[in-house]
């Protein structure tokens, strides 16, 4: 089966349930059960089926690109990574500074260290 034809599923199955939910919001209020503890539960389940439903055909009609691109955010930091270098899981995304007292203190921790000894 191909992508199309499962998003067309897919959709026929979104548009069939937010059609029936439509017409028990209809039938509630022809029949004015609206009153009763039963016509407010049925309003809130049509509304409930109508809306996770919508929520599904809209994800499905802008993955499928019937509404048109979306516009990318922009990057908080103004120039994006270069592809050709990935982030490592323990590399920062951005340079940070380190005060010069504390590079000494590295510096001087790195020297009194010999190959060989543990701390």
């Amino acid at each position: 089966m191909s992508t199309q034809n499962r998003i067309l599923g897919a959709v026929i199955t979104c548009v069939t349930v937010i059609v029936l939910s439509v017409a028990g919001l209809a039938s509630d209020f022809m029949s004015r059960l609206l009153s009763s503890v039963d016509g407010l539960l049925l309003l809130m389940i049509c509304l409930l089926m109508g809306g996770l439903f919508s929520v599904m055909l809209l994800v499905l009609a802008k993955e499928a690109g019937w509404l048109g691109k979306s516009h990318p955010i922009a990057s908080s930091s103004g120039t994006p990574r270069p592809a050709d270098q990935p982030v490592q899981p323990n590399q920062a995304t951005h340079p940070v500074a380190q005060t010069p007292a504390r590079a000494a203190e590295t510096a001087a921790a790195k020297s009194t260290i010999k190959a060989g000894e543990g701390k």
